[in-house]
């Protein structure tokens, strides 16, 4: 098994799937159409499928220029109505690429119908490509009318429930940003500080993959950290939701609510680089200085290299 890692669109990652022994390949959420299908010819590839993780554009803008362009036309599937939809899969269903059995895993939750794709091969070596679901310390958000927090929660512990070896391939590339709130929400857990130290040494050393010429509008480079669902298990706060110590920073002893509250504080941190919490007094006298100078109606404060530097939230 062999899988070829395509940044695309800014932070996207489209992504070929090769059994290396009938040479027949598959592509998920191929949104580069030709450039994926310049890199199959070029190596000698049988494209038989796309695998849509959901009906995004940024994920499914490619499939209608496979239908249109190769002969002959690959199947497209996907969870929910999508651009260029062959066929429509659900839970369970398995498809083969050669030797590799590839079977869909619905993870409604960032769309109703997302679908994630686990492949495994003889050896049952497993990879699962989870789209806008579970990235890297992170998960996707809840867009309103197409997922709730009760059904990201299911989701991410479906997938928590796989092999720990099976290596994770999302959909974005947000690993460093997502390690960084982590660590906010999980400051004394050396899991997430290794990771995060892991990440700032491979976008040291590696040299950033740039997407093709097609998407010149686009100049972001990228580079890939890679993850396994035992790593999740250990640095990821969405699946961890239901530790003690995050829900008692959520202040709820609901997990699915603290999935909202994490995914909401997560919203406003990726945006305005401060940890949005709900109006309290964390027991820590240097909280208790800062806080005098502030009104009791300010829900956002902490900076994050101010929490990182003076409170220890357990």
């Amino acid at each position: 098994m062999l899988i070829k890692q395509i940044p695309a669109i800014r932070d996207n990652y489209s992504y070929i799937l090769v059994d290396e022994v009938s040479r027949k390949c598959a592509i998920i959420d191929g949104v580069l159409g030709k450039t994926l299908w310049c890199m199959v010819r070029s190596n000698g590839w049988h494209l038989e499928s796309v695998f849509t993780t959901h009906h995004h554009l940024d994920h499914a803008d490619g499939n209608s220029w496979f239908i249109e362009n190769v002969v002959p036309p690959p199947r497209v599937y996907c969870g929910e109505k999508c651009d260029g939809m062959t066929h429509q899969i659900n839970n369970g269903d398995v498809m083969r690429i050669g030797s590799l059995k590839v079977q869909a895993i619905a993870a409604p939750g960032h769309t109703q119908g997302s679908m994630c794709y686990l492949a495994t091969d003889s050896a049952m070596n497993g990879v699962v490509f989870t789209g806008d679901t579970l990235l890297t310390a992170g998960c996707g958000t809840f867009l309103d009318g197409m997922g709730t927090p009760l059904q990201m929660h299911q989701s991410l512990q479906t997938l928590a429930a796989l092999p720990i070896e099976t290596r994770v391939y999302p959909g974005h590339e947000y690993a460093i940003s997502n390690l960084e709130f982590a660590s906010l929400i999980e400051p004394t857990n050396r899991n997430t500080t290794e990771k995060l130290n892991q990440a700032h040494r491979i976008v040291c050393t590696r040299k950033p993959t740039r997407a093709d010429a097609t998407t010149a509008n686009f100049p972001d480079t990228v580079v890939p950290i890679p993850t396994t669902i035992g790593e999740e298990l250990l640095h990821n706060p969405f699946i961890r939701v239901m530790k003690e110590h995050i829900l008692e920073h959520c202040a709820t002893n609901d997990p699915v609510k603290a999935l909202r509250t994490l995914r909401e504080q997560a919203d406003f941190y990726h945006k305005m680089g401060y940890l949005p919490r709900p109006y309290r007094k964390p027991d820590c006298s240097c909280y208790r200085k800062k806080a005098q100078s502030r009104k009791k109606t300010d829900h956002f404060y902490l900076n994050r290299h101010w929490i990182n530097e003076k409170c220890n939230y357990k």
